[in-house]
């Protein structure tokens, strides 16, 4: 969690601003949600490159509900993040593959991916 202290009334920010975020005491929170960018192979016998990805922080609550929809999926892996990590990560997997779908490509080589993913990961992530 970030915290930003300063003088309020030093700055003049109205009672809007304190209300929208701001705190009487000069500190904003900004929380950072912690979980992982997952990676679900949709359909494995009919269209095996075809694959989900995105960021959660309840992966069995999220694989039991696309479960639903997919019963064949398969969690292909996932990799410990923050929530601010998957814009930037989805724009990698741009790089690999074709979106066809909210958060669904396809990808010819998912491992050269996910090599690319614990690369980045590794150097963002302490």
């Amino acid at each position: 969690m970030f915290l930003f202290l300063f003088d309020v009334k030093k700055r003049g920010y109205s009672k809007s601003s304190i209300e929208n975020g701001f705190q009487e005491k000069g500190a904003i929170n900004y929380g950072i949600n912690k979980g992982v960018f997952y990676i679900i192979q949709t359909n494995p016998d009919s269209i095996p490159a075809r694959y989900k990805f995105g960021f959660t922080n309840d992966i069995g609550n999220r694989t039991r509900s696309y479960k639903s929809v997919c019963p064949n999926m398969k969690l292909i892996d996932k990799f410990e993040c923050n929530s601010f990590h998957e814009l930037p990560l989805l724009k990698m997997v741009s790089k690999y593959g074709k979106r066809i779908g909210q958060e669904l490509y396809e990808v010819e080589d998912i491992h050269k991916l996910i090599k690319s993913i614990k690369e980045v990961l590794g150097k963002l992530l302490p």
